[in-house]
């Protein structure tokens, strides 16, 4: 399985699911559970481009227009 930035495998109602989770400024913030981790990859990558953060993002390269 791929490693993505940003997505940890939690177990939530017995089953399994991604979260999104980003650190900022000392704060954890988790936004999105998902049932793949690409889905939770490219929702951290959003919210990474959103915030204009200088961060490594899992596909997104450059800003989306």
């Amino acid at each position: 399985m791929k490693k993505y930035k940003g997505v940890k495998k939690i177990r939530q109602n017995g089953r399994i699911a991604y979260q999104s989770t980003i650190m900022i400024n000392g704060i954890v913030n988790s936004f999105g559970c998902h049932d793949n981790p690409r889905d939770a990859a490219r929702d951290y990558d959003l919210y990474v481009i959103r915030l204009g953060l200088k961060r490594k993002t899992n596909f997104f390269k450059k800003k989306l227009v």
